[in-house]
């Protein structure tokens, strides 16, 4: 076995790989080949020391080739060793390419868009698929063409992202985020005016924190709060000129609320329990006299009095 040295490069090959081979090896100053055995190889050794470039050297040794070409030795082994090397990287890159391929051709094929049509040949919906599973944007129309009813966000058949509900007039009526099909964060609703309507606060889709809803000039009509969907501490009421007119207070849904008259006189009553009105609601002349009472069972009416004599 021989080594060959190839400055830069350091290359180990087997001699045997090139027996039967005749080939004339013309040594450079830069290329040394070193026997691994010295014995029958001092002629090697010897001769590749003394040599020049261009000079030519034969081996008597039996295991080497007669008549070698150093330089066609280096390009040759270093031809080889790139060559095997471009091969891998050229395998690996092949493999991916394929599987990406692979991959992509498969999500083509699985992805689809479906497309519904009202009678009249207007779209009624755009819904995108991922095999069976709605995901991307899912888009529902109104019957009038051209007119988006609801957008909303899916991923794998599950709301996910922004939520939009429009009026025929084209203006928003519904804004909130959805996360795995719930709602999180602040719920907007309008009026077709442009105004706000209402505010609720989620939370794992559970009405939760802070409630405030306004008067069609855009003036706060009620402020409030929940607590896991129930009604759930103070909660306040104004007239368009920003006037107290009712107060409340709840605890997980169960509480009262009373509504005042003009002169700030309590006018009504209501209890609530679990967020519906249970018990009597009770009314109030601008006296304080009692003329009407009605009794609810589960926000139903199942009783009710009154006292004509009282009302003006």
């Amino acid at each position: 076995m021989l080594q060959k040295k190839f400055h830069p490069f350091h290359i180990k090959d087997k001699a045997q790989k090139y027996k039967k081979k005749q080939c004339v090896f013309y040594f450079k100053k830069s290329v040394f080949l070193q026997p691994k055995k010295r014995t029958g190889c001092g002629a090697v050794g010897s001769a590749l020391r003394s040599g020049r470039r261009g000079r030519k050297f034969e081996s008597s040794h039996p295991d080497i080739i007669q008549k070698y070409t150093a330089t066609a030795v280096y390009f040759f082994v270093l031809k080889s060793v790139f060559l095997r090397a471009n091969l891998k990287i050229m395998r690996k890159e092949t493999y991916l390419i394929v599987v990406m391929g692979a991959l992509l051709l498969l999500a083509a094929a699985c992805s689809h868009v479906e497309t519904t049509y009202y009678p009249n040949g207007a779209t009624q919906s755009i819904i995108h698929y991922k095999g069976k599973k709605e995901h991307g944007r899912t888009t529902y129309f109104f019957s009038s063409p051209n007119t988006v009813e609801i957008e909303v966000d899916m991923k794998n058949g599950k709301r996910n992202g922004e939520f939009r509900r429009y009026f025929k007039n084209g203006l928003l009526d519904t804004y909130c985020v959805y996360v795995n099909d719930s709602i999180e964060g602040l719920e907007v609703m309008y009026l077709p005016n442009g105004c706000k309507s209402q505010e609720f606060t989620y939370l794992h889709g559970r009405k939760d924190g802070p409630h405030k809803a306004y008067h069609i000039d855009g003036s706060i009509k009620v402020e409030g709060g929940f607590k896991n969907d129930l009604f759930d501490g103070p909660w306040t009421y104004y007239d368009e000129r920003g006037v107290v007119v009712g107060e409340g207070k709840f605890q997980n849904g169960d509480g009262e609320v009373t509504f005042y008259d003009k002169n700030g006189h309590p006018a009504r009553t209501t209890h609530y329990k679990n967020n519906k009105k249970e018990g009597a609601e009770v009314y109030y002349t601008p006296t304080g006299e009692i003329f009407r009472e009605i009794t609810f069972k589960e926000d139903r009416i199942i009783d009710q009095k009154t006292d004509s004599s009282l009302i003006r």
